[in-house]
């Protein structure tokens, strides 16, 4: 079976490190926005039974496209 790697990569889940470093922001700033003001990143993905912070790949580039990746960079 093959799999579309473009598919795939759109939706690979991403954590807060990640997501910090596509975005130029300190992890710590991801954290708090993610549950203070959600609305100031890329939507969230939420895994039943899991409290981890993860985010879809694509939602991310999409979200950068929309409104660039620029942030306080530490």
């Amino acid at each position: 079976m093959e799999v579309d790697e473009k598919v795939f990569d759109e939706h690979q889940l991403l954590g807060i490190t990640e997501v910090a470093r596509m975005l130029n922001k300190a992890h710590g700033t991801v954290r708090v926005d993610a549950t203070r003001r959600p609305e100031t990143l890329p939507k969230r993905t939420h895994l039943p039974g899991s409290r981890r912070v993860l985010f879809r790949r694509g939602d991310v580039l999409e979200f950068i496209k929309k409104y660039g990746g620029v942030g306080d960079g530490n």
